[in-house]
């Protein structure tokens, strides 16, 4: 009997000090995937932080001035649905995803280029056809919301023929753990039409998605406006 429990007691006692050396060892090894996340972000040129629970991820992006056509991109963007698709499945992915930073900020460049060269049409595939437009402020001759892609596409040229020659350069990319909202920061520059004179202002648009479509934009022109709009602060 004394052998038996002695044995006993020697079993559990190894059995505690395997278990102290497999937390030990868990901890080692949670330090060092933590060191070299922590090295990975730091090259990493997305910022993530948190705002009101909610996790952000924050990216620089531009669009070329003049940009040749990228035919497989832009194709993509003539047949929506399969864009929706795509955008649905990447935001699925993990929010630090560097898969999902590239889909994201592809299919938002290639949107604006094509804007830029005057093809609303297709620039606004990507819209669901309930969409809403809302802006920040009034401007004369133009609504302040409209309601469907084919409003969304009116609008467009009703600006077009109202101010004259224009492009959007977008500057930042913020995307929300959300997986339903995405924030773009950049400049609206152009040429009024009637003056001749050069404008150069903020600009700023707040999406909401559904099922990778478009179903919400909010313009603003000014980053503060927009920044609080999304919860966050400059």
């Amino acid at each position: 009997m004394r052998a038996r429990a002695s044995k006993a007691v020697t079993a559990r006692v190894r059995l505690f000090r395997v278990l102290q050396l497999a937390r030990r060892s868990g901890r080692r090894r949670l330090a060092e995937s933590a060191a070299l996340h922590g090295k990975q972000q730091g090259r990493d040129t997305a910022r993530a932080m948190s705002q009101e629970n909610v996790e952000i991820v924050r990216q620089r992006m531009s669009v070329r001035a003049n940009a040749r056509r990228r035919l497989v991109e832009e194709r993509l963007l003539r047949f929506p649905r399969l864009v929706a698709f795509l955008a649905r499945q990447a935001l699925r992915l993990p929010l630090r995803s560097r898969l999902r930073r590239t889909l994201i900020r592809r299919v938002i460049q290639t949107g604006v280029q094509v804007l830029n060269r005057g093809e609303p049409e297709i620039a606004f595939g990507i819209y669901h056809r309930d969409c809403e437009l809302v802006l920040d402020r009034p401007f004369p001759g133009l609504p302040q919301e409209a309601q469907g892609r084919d409003a969304r596409i009116r609008f467009q040229q009703q600006w077009n023929a109202e101010w004259g020659e224009f492009w959007f350069e977008p500057e930042e990319l913020i995307s929300f753990g959300d997986n339903r909202s995405l924030l773009v920061l950049g400049r609206v520059k152009g040429t009024g039409r009637s003056s001749g004179a050069g404008t150069d202002g903020q600009w700023a648009a707040l999406f909401t998605l559904k099922g990778g479509w478009i179903v919400k934009e909010r313009a603003f022109f000014d980053h503060a406006q927009a920044l609080s709009a999304a919860g966050l602060s400059e």
